[in-house]
């Protein structure tokens, strides 16, 4: 059963958020230290999140990664059109027909 904690449920449970496995982490270790620092599965176990936690979490990171995503299109397009600009600039022959 530990192997299948270790290798499955923290990596689902975590949706890949370091900061969270730490909470887990740090819960399970809490618990083992006030039973005399014995390690015993069931603290990592009762320091996994809930499956409505999981899902509120994946829910949130995928939010921000779309938003992420559209905020990065935004501004590749914006880069894409300041160097079209810069570049019309910088040559004369759009200069000159731009001056015309």
């Amino acid at each position: 059963m530990y192997g299948e904690i270790a290798t499955d449920s923290l990596q689902d449970v975590c949706v890949g958020c370091v900061g969270i496995l730490k909470q887990i982490l740090t819960r399970a270790l809490a618990w083992a230290r006030e039973k005399d620092g014995v390690w015993k599965e069931e603290f990592l176990e009762r320091a996994l999140l809930s499956d409505a936690q999981v899902a509120s979490i994946l829910q949130e990171v995928m939010e921000g990664e779309a938003s992420i995503t559209g905020a990065i299109s935004n501004a590749e397009r914006t880069r894409a059109e300041a160097r079209k600009l810069l570049a019309e600039d910088l040559n004369p022959t759009y200069r000159r027909v731009r001056e015309s």
